[in-house]
């Protein structure tokens, strides 16, 4: 059964129950009495990108690149997807945040990191059907 209460909506049977956020276009930060972190979010991670570049961790092009636009961004978000395979079929939690704040810092680590990693794991990897052959014949 589902019931709306206050900014969550409710599923309940007689052995759950799954608390599920409303969409983002209910305006749900008023009603649950919270202010909107983006901002502050967007204000923190764009000094800290700033201190890193004073400190010549990172350069001015790398600055530029990964430092935040206010109209580039949103917080992540949630919705939920039913697993149909299991009795009761409960819900998923699925987190999307391909537009949150840190984005371009983790694309960033993660092109930094992937060669290296790439390089660690390779003996340890299955590329394919024919790989795995090979190296089970080895």
């Amino acid at each position: 059964m589902w019931r709306v209460s206050g900014c969550t909506l409710t599923y309940t049977d007689t052995h759950t129950h799954t608390h599920i956020p409303t969409p983002t276009s209910i305006p749900t930060p008023s009603c649950l009495g919270v202010i909107d972190p983006l901002p502050d979010l967007i204000q923190r991670t764009n000094k800290y990108l700033l201190d890193l570049r004073l400190a010549k961790w990172i350069t001015q092009k790398q600055y530029e690149q990964l430092s935040i636009k206010l109209n580039e961004v949103e917080l992540a978000h949630s919705y939920y997807l039913p697993k149909a395979h299991k009795p009761g079929t409960p819900l998923r939690p699925i987190i999307s945040g391909l537009k949150h704040p840190t984005i371009k810092i983790s694309k960033f680590l993660d092109d930094l990191l992937r060669p290296l990693f790439d390089q660690m794991a390779f003996n340890s990897t299955v590329t394919s059907g024919f790989d795995l052959v090979k190296q089970l014949q080895q």
